[in-house]
């Protein structure tokens, strides 16, 4: 999780705000683009690599891509989209990286409990 965050996940969303920011977008535009435009990106890279560190194959990536994108994109949406509203509706932009961290603990608590559960990850380690 700690590579993920710091050679992926930090870099690109720490960039992603700076361009919303610079458009200028309401708060709305700027949840949209965040959680429909970008998140599911993201978090399509994320599981990749993650499978990668893991060592799995490629077969092992298709059904994590098939079986886990899904259900947490839906809860990305649950959690993120009223965080994002207050993030950018009422966070002045210079805090805006520290309040999703602060939010960010607490998800990837729960998808590195996702993505590492044992009983998620033998059948990915059965396909291959």
């Amino acid at each position: 999780m700690a590579a993920c965050a710091l050679m992926y996940l930090g870099p690109l969303v720490s960039m992603w705000y700076v361009f919303l920011s610079m458009r200028g977008y309401s708060t709305g535009v700027n949840v949209f683009l965040d959680q429909f435009i970008m998140s599911p990106p993201l978090l399509f890279g994320f599981l990749v690599l993650q499978t990668i560190l893991f060592g799995q194959g490629t077969k092992a990536m298709k059904h994590r891509i098939r079986h886990d994108l899904p259900d947490v994109l839906k809860i990305n949406w649950l959690i993120w989209i009223p965080a994002q509203i207050v993030n950018f509706q009422f966070v002045p932009f210079q805090y805006r990286m520290l309040y999703s961290q602060s939010i960010a603990l607490f998800w990837n608590c729960y998808l590195s409990y996702r993505t590492n559960n044992k009983t998620r990850i033998q059948p990915m380690e059965s396909v291959m």
